[in-house]
C-alpha cells in the first residue's frame, strides 16, 4: 500500500473519530441534562403560584405537610409522584426559544405558567421555574431567563397548585381491628356494635345478640371506616352548617383500642349531600352522599 493511500486512511479515520465525538459533545438531540439540579434530601419547602392557586407544602425533615393556603394533611402519594416525576425531568441543553416575544406561546408567562419555587432548610432559594404546557409537552424557564426549553416529560400535570388534589382526601381511617365500640345514633335507632376476642356484639334497646362472623352489614361498615373518603371540603364554612351539624341525621361515636374517641356527625344540606362533621374540628367540614349515610342506619335484622 503506498504512502500516499495509508496518509488518506489515516485521515479518513481521524475525521470518523472527529465526527463521533462532535456528534457525542455538540448535538444538541444527544446531550440530555436536568433540569433541576436539586436533591430531596436538600429541598424542606415548595411553592407553586398560579393566577387561580397558591400552594406551599413544607416538612420538618420527616414529615411533609401543606402549610399554606391552610394547614392540611397531604396526599403522600401525590407528593411522591411529584418528586419522583419533576425533580429528575431532562431537557436538551439547547433551548427552543430565546425570545421574551415565546413566551406566550410556550405558556411560560406569570400569567399562563405555574411558578415553582424550591427552598432549603434555612428557606433560602434554591430553584426556581415557569412550567407550561404547549400541544402534549411541557415547557420551562428561569423566571429571570429568556431561555424556553422543552422538557423530556410533561410535568405541567404534576406541578399544579389545586388544592383538593394535594389534600388527602380520608375523613378517617380505622382499621378493622383497632376498634374497640361504635355507637350509632340515627333518628329511629341507636345501636351499639362492640368488638371483643372472638365476635362482635349488637346491641341497643330492644336487641343482645352475636352477629355471624360473615355478616355482611358488619363487612360494609368496618371497611368503610377503614377507608372513609370525602369527594369533596367545607372551608371556613362552619356558621353556615352550624344548626345543621346540631340535629344531625347520623352520629357516630367510635372508641379505637388504645383508648382514643373519634366523633362523626352528618348534616343533610340543601343540595341533598351530608356534611361530616369530625370531633370539635369547624374550619374543614368534609363532604359524602346519602350511600355512605345508609350503611349505618339500618335494622337490627341486617346484623342477624
Amino acid at each position: 500500500m503506498s504512502k500516499n493511500n495509508k496518509l488518506l486512511i489515516a485521515i479518513l479515520i481521524v475525521l470518523i473519530t472527529l465526527f463521533i465525538v462532535i456528534r457525542h459533545t455538540k448535538d444538541p438531540r444527544e446531550r440530555r441534562i436536568r433540569f433541576f439540579n436539586l436533591s430531596l434530601e436538600n429541598i424542606y419547602s415548595l411553592e407553586m403560584v398560579t393566577t387561580r392557586d397558591s400552594l406551599v407544602i413544607a416538612t420538618d425533615g420527616f414529615d411533609w405537610i401543606m402549610e399554606q393556603p391552610f394547614r392540611f394533611e397531604l396526599d403522600q402519594a401525590r407528593l411522591n409522584n411529584f418528586f419522583s416525576q419533576v425533580l429528575p425531568v431532562e431537557t436538551s441543553s439547547n433551548p427552543v426559544a430565546l425570545s421574551e416575544d415565546s413566551f406566550a406561546n410556550y405558556q411560560v408567562t406569570p400569567e399562563r405558567g405555574t411558578l415553582v419555587r424550591f427552598y432549603d432548610q434555612n428557606k433560602r432559594l434554591i430553584d426556581s421555574a415557569l412550567i407550561g404546557r404547549s400541544g402534549s409537552y411541557a415547557y420551562a424557564r428561569r423566571p429571570e431567563d429568556n431561555r424556553v426549553y422543552q422538557l423530556s416529560e410533561n410535568i405541567s400535570f404534576v406541578v399544579n397548585p389545586s388544592l383538593n388534589s394535594w389534600r388527602i382526601n380520608t375523613i378517617v381511617s380505622m382499621p378493622r381491628n383497632q376498634i374497640s365500640e361504635l355507637e350509632v345514633n340515627y333518628e329511629l335507632n341507636q345501636y351499639t356494635l362492640s368488638a371483643t376476642d372472638s365476635l362482635w356484639l349488637f346491641t341497643d334497646s330492644g336487641n343482645s345478640f352475636s352477629i355471624p362472623e360473615n355478616n355482611t352489614a358488619l363487612r360494609r361498615i368496618t371497611a368503610k371506616l377503614e377507608r372513609f373518603s370525602t369527594f369533596g371540603y367545607k372551608d371556613f364554612e362552619f356558621d353556615d352548617y352550624v344548626s345543621l351539624l346540631q340535629d344531625p341525621q347520623l352520629t357516630l361515636n367510635v372508641q379505637l383500642i388504645d383508648g382514643s374517641n373519634i366523633s362523626l356527625f352528618f348534616a343533610l344540606d340543601a343540595d341533598g349531600n351530608f356534611i361530616v362533621q369530625k370531633d370539635e374540628m369547624i374550619d374543614h367540614l368534609f363532604i359524602t352522599d346519602a350511600e355512605s349515610v345508609d350503611l349505618f342506619t339500618i335494622s337490627p335484622q341486617h346484623f342477624q
